[in-house]
């Protein structure tokens, strides 16, 4: 019965939080997907630093000690290749989120401009 005045008002309201709420799912999107991201890091880095200690306990001579380092050398360069991959991941997740505000931007322009017209 009172539904029938409310309806154009529900229209409205509709579509002005329509852009909202694609902007809330794209950014819970992104950072579920960021996070994720960071606790596989985190758990590979962690595993390369307990490796890393083991490993230094088990020097017992000049040799060992001498492949001990070889090994630094080698975790040192996968570090450094993982901190440059880890990079460029989080910059295209900043990349595609701002290509989705930009198309939200203006979808939500197009959607003002013909409710103006």
């Amino acid at each position: 019965m009172y539904q029938v005045p409310f309806s154009p008002y529900q229209t409205s309201i509709k579509q002005f939080l329509q852009p909202a709420e694609h902007l809330n799912k794209v950014w819970l999107e992104q950072v579920g997907e960021m996070t994720k991201r960071q606790f596989a890091s985190a758990r590979d880095y962690a595993e390369l630093g307990w490796d890393q200690v083991r490993r230094a306990t088990e020097v017992r001579d000049p040799e060992s000690f001498q492949s001990y380092l070889r090994q630094q050398n080698k975790t040192a360069k996968t570090l450094s290749r993982r901190f440059n991959e880890d990079a460029k991941s989080l910059l295209a997740l900043g990349e595609q989120i701002a290509i989705e505000l930009e198309k939200l931007a203006k979808e939500s322009m197009s959607h003002w401009s013909q409710a103006k017209g």
